[in-house]
């Protein structure tokens, strides 16, 4: 009786070259689309054909649904499977915006009806639509290693370093946190610093060059330059 689309994982692989999903659905519904854009972007890529659509050919057994238009539809509440980013152009890490959709199978027989007293505890609406935001920042944690890596190595730099990790790892909350509670231009603007592997400068050694406004760090005064 719950009218909505449950995600149990929508995410970009752990290797950064796949969106993973499992979604699922009310038994009186049925999959109609799954768009996905980059965010910030103008391309927008639907996976419904390959996903939801009945081919014109098929001949098997099993169930499908007409829609008013004549198109067909698999008459199924569940889906889990990956696919690649390379496929829709992408070929960097970028934060997406991944669209549901769901329509009400009215031809159903379906037992949430059949076994109610009476009808009006169940209205189902006509369309079921679900938008979730996700990013890739599968290369963010080798990039705060290669700073964690480095404490010890240099005496006289490990407080700096540690100050590194520490903002680092805040930017990185920070834009999970944005994430999750869709401040979208906060979560994108963070989201441009992982990127660069949190540099505000992208390939730039220095800030001279670039004008990025980077944090001026104490000497320590233990004989080092």
């Amino acid at each position: 009786m719950k009218k909505a689309i449950e995600i149990s994982v929508l995410r970009v692989s752990s290797n950064g070259k796949y969106i993973e999903f499992i979604i699922n659905c009310p038994e009186d519904y049925y999959f109609t689309d799954f768009t996905v854009e980059v965010y910030g972007g103008d391309d927008k890529y639907s996976l419904k054909d390959c996903l939801f659509t009945v081919p014109e050919d098929y001949e098997g057994e099993d169930p499908w649904v007409l829609d008013e238009d004549g198109n067909k539809y698999w008459n199924k509440h569940y889906y889990s499977g990956q696919f690649k980013l390379e496929d829709i152009e992408v070929t960097e890490p970028e934060m997406f915006k991944i669209s549901l959709e769901v329509h009400h199978n009215e031809s159903a027989d379906s037992d949430i009806e059949n076994n109610m007293e009476t009808n009006e505890c169940w209205n189902p609406d006509p369309i079921i639509n679900e938008t979730v935001y996700i990013s890739d920042v599968s290369h963010v944690y080798s990039c705060l290693m290669d700073s964690i890596l480095k404490l010890g190595t240099d005496v006289c730099g490990d407080s700096d370093i540690q100050d590194e990790v520490i903002r680092n790892y805040l930017i990185l909350y920070a834009h999970q946190e944005a994430m999750k509670l869709r401040e979208l231009s906060d979560a994108k603007k963070y989201f441009s610093i992982l990127k660069k592997c949190f540099s505000n400068c992208g390939a730039h050694k220095g800030c001279s060059t670039c004008g990025a406004n980077y944090p001026t760090y104490k000497p320590n005064n233990c004989g080092c330059k």
